[in-house]
């Protein structure tokens, strides 16, 4: 499952952050994950499709560029 998650993360035309970061829409297909470490990576955005991730009750984001977090948020009740 990491491996395939590593896929997810590095698919190609997906978003691209100033360190070469790519998260693809397909994260959504992790909805079981519960903690993900993405501090320091330098994302500037975060997909909707983050909104999926249903069991995250956990989500590493300092030390980013974010200026907003997208709507989808609302749906993370776990987290």
């Amino acid at each position: 499952m990491l491996r395939e998650l590593e896929d997810i993360i590095n698919k190609k035309n997906s978003n691209i952050n100033k360190n070469g970061l790519k998260i693809s829409e397909n994260i959504k297909k992790f909805n079981k994950i519960v903690e993900l470490n993405l501090n320091n990576c330098g994302l500037d955005i975060l997909l909707d499709s983050f909104g999926g991730l249903k069991s995250l009750k956990i989500l590493g984001l300092e030390d980013n560029y974010l200026a907003s977090l997208p709507r989808s948020f609302s749906k993370l009740k776990s987290l």
